[in-house]
């Protein structure tokens, strides 16, 4: 006898095509009746609020007087909320920023009565392949989901095993091809009912391996319908025990159908979901690269939050210093708003993104304030002191050694700027030009440096106790190599002013023509734009690489799509008006190709063609070759002019192959890259292009590449190409959702809203790098995550206006294939939590080393402690699995 479980739910975009605030107004009245159905009907059994907290906190901000009974209502069973913060898109934030979601979310619920246990993800635009280990690291062992997934041979029960690259598993509920708003029932029209009933059924009932279905009664924004147990008790009538309709939820949903499945031999479901384009709307073709300018804001906020604030207040308490865990949780929350997954995806209305900005901002400048805070505890200064800098301390935000060419400022004081009106301040004549002044580190030894900039600025020193002293000064810019810098640990050196400056610091050849080389690469700028690189140790040669395509976009924020009748593609080689300059240095040497491009305007009002009349673009893209460094960095600006455009770099890697490793939360994973045939899909066509956490590796034989991103998710391996890479930079596009479109041909994926701020006019600028090889990626995965590590994490530097000392390490992990995702107080305030993972397909042996012994437990992701691992200990030896994650808790003495 089929059991079906009516779930009455709202599905709540916190934001998409209305703003934040006007959704507020319309999730606060929605409250206020559920909250009256629930006081007043005690036939409706429960309602579930969408699996996210956020909406209680925007909720109860308007109406603080409600929470009691909010918290009645889950204490009694009848209001099922958590386990998320926001619903989050899985694939474009990161597995640290996942994790927090998932542990406020359960924290949130748990102080409100109650957390369903039940990974609820109807509505993420694909699902990530390390799902199920992230679940399971919070004790949930099931999971629903709907896009991604479907419409294949195979792939037809609703039920499945779904299994991390780990081996992690989860029991996984697949939703129906209408998704998580399938049986709404929104009338009295017993017969409308009915009929509804009758359509949900045919697409559940053969699919089903267990009496229980799922039933899920809502949809986007919909409201509670107070009416249900009369239509239910109607539906049980008419089918008289033949099929039985229950009020339930999800968790009892799930609960039955673990009990109907036991012991059958479930299909499995391996690693990430980012197809079912037969099934339904995935929208997974062009949010990676929508509005882009979000994506690099959001890795920016990540790095910061995951890498450099929580480790210095982990730094600050193991130095018995004062934590800024509260300033650093709302910095938290200033980065998850802008998680969901209509927010991140730049899927939403131009006011919504607007306001993404300015909580990224906020989560910057709240940054700046707890890293100078945390600088002021572990390295203290003369506080409001006008004088000369005396010291630089450098901070490695890596968990092993890192020795690199640094770019830092230096400031020295020239005269006093008087702030106000003060008549009786007599102020100095500004001093002569600084002759001279030497870097040398805690054992004396000179430090070389070359001079980049120099400039008379304004400078500004601050005092928790008087007004801030302004000065002039004059601030040097200055290039060295650090030596080493201890792992996440820091490094002081002494600014001594002389008379004479010593010669800068040279280590590379001088330039010959377009051409640069340190020794273990040589770089070649070519007439047309383009790169050519050399690897001296292999002898291979990579390019042309670094120059852009640029082809139409005719689409929407969900998906790019081309002109309906054709397209042209332009190529910066052959159409572009460029020039190249040389940038000599001793450390670091640049060559600049410097561009000027006429791209049509648009495309054409029916969306056929791209426009006849064209428009001047300029972009330069400048590629550095760094003392010791087998890593091509390259930065591109771009005066974006023209609209209804997708701008992108290619890399000629010559590895032939359409095979790619892509780096994914918390591992690489393999992906083929294939071809399609677009009148075999009448929803919506396949993509050819994917999402990157970090980097992505393509090999053949013994010459391999890895193309390191900063912030930009959007890739694309170029089918049967011999390894052809494309960095997507902007993808350009002027309306929320259009009709239908080539790569969408079954409608619009979401309401037709002019969003002119998505055609991203104006200034940008992208990070990435090359890193040639000659390994496969497992062998290699020590050399890329130090490359990656490089070009996401910069070396930062402190100036200080006395001296400084070094600071050893605070944490190393021995093995640098091993990668740090978190290194920060526990939530419980009373140990140093490490987490790391293993992101490669064999296992790694490492050490982690910390300075103060303690006892050490091993966790999970919920900071729960599994088993001790020992007491008294400043190091473990650890083995982990293929893809596995670790989480240790250390208890400090200082903690």
């Amino acid at each position: 006898m089929p059991i079906y479980h009516v779930i009455p739910h709202t599905h709540w975009d916190r934001e998409w095509y209305l703003s934040f605030d006007h959704f507020r107004v319309l999730l606060t009245h929605l409250m206020d009746d559920l909250l009256d159905i629930l006081e007043t009907n005690p036939d409706y059994k429960s309602f579930t609020l969408d699996g996210q907290t956020s909406v209680l906190d925007d909720y109860l901000e308007i109406r603080p007087d409600r929470r009691a009974l909010i918290e009645k209502h889950v204490r009694d069973g009848r209001l099922f909320i958590g386990h998320w913060y926001i619903l989050p898109d899985e694939h474009l934030v990161s597995g640290e920023a996942t994790i927090r979601n998932l542990m406020r979310g359960r924290e949130t619920a748990h102080a409100f009565g109650g957390s369903m246990d039940v990974g609820y993800i109807p509505d993420s635009f694909g699902h990530i392949a390390q799902m199920p280990q992230i679940l399971r690291g919070f004790g949930i062992d099931s999971a629903i989901v709907w896009r991604g997934f479907g419409g294949e041979p195979g792939q037809e029960p609703s039920e499945y095993t779904w299994i991390s690259p780990d081996g992690s598993d989860v029991l996984m509920e697949h939703l129906s091809d209408v998704g998580y708003s399938a049986a709404y029932f929104n009338s009295t029209d017993m017969r409308s009912a009915e009929e509804r009933f009758e359509d949900f059924a045919s697409r559940v009932d053969f699919r089903a391996q267990s009496d229980d279905r799922l039933m899920l009664c809502g949809g986007d924004h919909h409201w509670p319908y107070k009416d249900l147990p009369l239509v239910l008790a109607h539906l049980n009538e008419k089918y008289k025990g033949d099929k039985v309709l229950v009020h339930s939820s999800i968790t009892a949903f799930m609960e039955a159908m673990k009990k109907g499945v036991a012991g059958k031999q479930l299909p499995e479901v391996h690693g990430e979901m980012r197809f079912g384009y037969r099934w339904a709307f995935n929208v997974t073709g062009g949010v990676y690269s929508s509005r882009i300018y979000l994506k690099q804001a959001n890795t920016s906020g990540q790095l910061l939050l995951e890498r450099v604030l929580e480790p210095l207040d982990a730094i600050t308490i193991m130095q018995c210093g004062r934590s800024q865990k509260h300033l650093i949780r709302q910095g938290w929350t200033y980065l998850m708003q802008n998680h969901p997954h209509d927010s991140i995806c730049g899927c939403s209305i131009d006011p919504v993104h607007r306001e993404m900005e300015t909580r990224f901002e906020k989560l910057q400048e709240l940054g700046l304030g707890v890293e100078r805070f945390a600088m002021m505890q572990i390295v203290p200064d003369k506080e409001g002191d006008r004088g000369d800098d005396k010291s630089l301390t450098l901070f490695n935000p890596s968990p092993f050694v890192r020795n690199e060419v640094v770019e830092v400022d230096v400031e020295f004081f020239s005269q006093q700027i008087v702030v106000g009106l003060n008549p009786d301040v007599v102020v100095d004549p500004a001093l002569p030009p600084v002759a001279g002044f030497r870097l040398e580190d805690s054992d004396g030894n000179i430090i070389p440096f070359e001079i980049i900039g120099r400039k008379v600025d304004f400078g500004i020193s601050y005092n928790r106790f008087d007004y801030p002293a302004q000065s002039l000064v004059e601030r040097f810019n200055l290039r060295f190599e650090t030596g080493d810098v201890p792992a996440l640990g820091m490094k002081s050196l002494k600014v001594v002013r002389t008379d004479a400056f010593a010669a800068s610091a040279t280590a590379l050849e001088q330039t010959m023509g377009h051409r640069v080389t340190n020794g273990l690469i040589t770089l070649e700028a070519n007439a047309d734009g383009s790169f050519n690189l050399t690897d001296h140790e292999t002898g291979q040669l990579y390019g042309p690489m670094g120059h852009i395509e640029d082809n139409g976009d005719a689409g929407d924020e969900y998906n790019w799509s081309p002109p309906m009748k054709g397209d042209r593609i332009y190529d910066s080689r052959m159409s572009a008006n460029v020039r190249v300059e040389v940038i000599d240095g001793g450390l670091r040497q640049g060559l600049r190709v410097i561009g000027s491009w006429d791209l049509p305007a648009g495309v054409t009002e029916d969306e056929n063609y791209r426009l006849e009349e064209t428009k001047s673009l300029y972009f330069t893209t400048t590629a550095w070759v760094t003392k010791g460094e087998k890593l091509v960095r390259f930065e591109t600006n771009v005066d974006n002019t023209v609209k209804d455009h997708r701008f992108r770099v290619v890399f000629h890697t010559g590895a032939e192959t359409n095979t790619h490793w892509a780096d994914v939360q918390f591992g690489v994973i393999k992906r083929e890259q294939q071809s399609w045939n677009t009148a075999d899909f009448k929803i919506e066509v396949p993509t050819s292009v994917a999402p990157m956490q970090r980097f992505v590796c393509v090999e053949h034989g013994n010459k391999a590449a890895t193309l390191i991103s900063k912030g930009m998710p959007e890739y694309e391996l170029r089918h049967n190409s011999n390894g052809t890479l494309l960095l997507t930079l902007l993808r350009c596009v002027g309306e929320l959702g259009r009709g239908e479109i080539v790569m969408r041909p079954g409608g619009r994926g979401g309401w037709k809203n002019s969003t002119p701020d998505a055609q991203c006019l104006g200034t940008y600028t992208f990070e990435y790098g090359f890193l040639p090889r000659s390994n496969s990626w497992s062998d290699d995965i020590a050399a890329i995550n130090y490359a990656t590590e490089k070009i996401l994490l910069p070396i930062r530097a402190t100036r200080r206006k006395m001296e400084a000392s070094d600071l050893p390490s605070q944490l190393e992990i021995s093995n640098p294939a091993i990668v740090l995702s978190a290194f920060k107080l526990s939530e419980d305030g009373k140990g140093i939590i490490v987490r790391m993972y293993n992101p490669s397909d064999r296992s790694q042996s490492t050490k982690v080393v910390w300075p103060n012994a303690g006892k050490v437990f091993d966790c999970n992701l919920e900071e729960q402690e599994l088993k001790p691992i020992g007491d008294g200990l400043s190091e473990v030896a650890l083995e982990l699995a293929p893809y596995k994650i670790v989480t240790l808790n250390i208890m400090m003495s200082t903690t």
